[in-house]
């Protein structure tokens, strides 16, 4: 539930209260996107055993499936090879994998030491029911707007799905025939500086920019989503600078 609200804030900072307030119905499949979703990668992190690359590669698997069935900005202009490329790095690259997945689950571990993953809170019916709830969250975005898909768009990131699928798969399987152990969590206090950064970015974002505009039906606010652009690629690239130099995973 923490990381939800993580993520959900980290959502929010692209629309500000001024959004908020102009769209309250639009919390509820927000929030039940990032609650679904979040809830099937803390299930696998305890059943599968997944480090951070493997939960990135399965983060961007659901990403693509939003992109997929959803309102995704990869089907609007600017295009490159038929696709809204640059969306697709910042979505796919930097925010929902990077940022709302793994950095928002370090912090939700680290305000929430105690949770014992060691048991699975989910049976099989129970994965299978939160997926389908995450494709069906998902495909309801298309009651705000619908925006026109190509078949070569759909093609492009129908195939990227399904790569990521297959590399999901490939994962889960391998960890479930090696039987390899939950890594322990271990706090990083410069993660911790860039995690209370973050919170401070993102509570300006939220409350503050709200003079910029705002565009509709997404209700994204321009002021914030240009903060957002310039900050996040930045948190990221620390995230992984981090990684690199200190040659260990982040916990999860």
């Amino acid at each position: 539930m923490v990381v939800s609200f993580l993520a959900f804030f980290m959502e929010y900072s692209l629309r500000g209260i001024n959004g908020f307030l102009k769209g309250p119905a639009m919390v509820i499949p927000v929030f039940a996107n990032y609650f679904t979703y979040l809830a099937l990668i803390e299930e696998f992190i305890g059943r599968f055993k997944l480090k951070d690359c493997q939960v990135w590669i399965v983060a961007e698997f659901f990403a693509l499936l939003w992109q997929l069935v959803s309102v995704a900005g990869v089907y609007y202009p600017p295009y490159v090879f038929g696709i809204g490329l640059g969306d697709l790095i910042i979505n796919n690259v930097i925010w929902w994998p990077t940022i709302q997945t793994l950095f928002a689950v370090y912090i939700a571990h680290r305000l929430t030491p105690h949770v014992d993953r060691s048991k699975p809170l989910m049976n099989k019916y129970t994965i299978v029911l939160f997926f389908i709830l995450f494709v069906f969250v998902s495909v309801s975005w298309r009651f705000f707007v619908s925006p026109p898909v190509t078949l070569w768009q759909f093609s492009v990131v129908l195939t990227l799905t399904c790569l990521f699928a297959l590399l999901s798969f490939r994962i889960i399987s391998s960890n479930i025939k090696r039987r390899v152990e939950l890594t322990p969590f271990k706090p990083d206090k410069f993660l911790d500086v860039i995690a209370v950064i973050m919170v401070m970015f993102l509570t300006v974002s939220f409350f503050f920019l709200i003079d910029g505009g705002t565009d509709t039906p997404h209700l994204i606010n321009r002021q914030a989503l240009i903060a957002n652009i310039i900050v996040s690629p930045i948190i990221a690239l620390a995230l992984h600078l981090r990684r690199i130099t200190s040659k260990q995973p982040i916990s999860i």
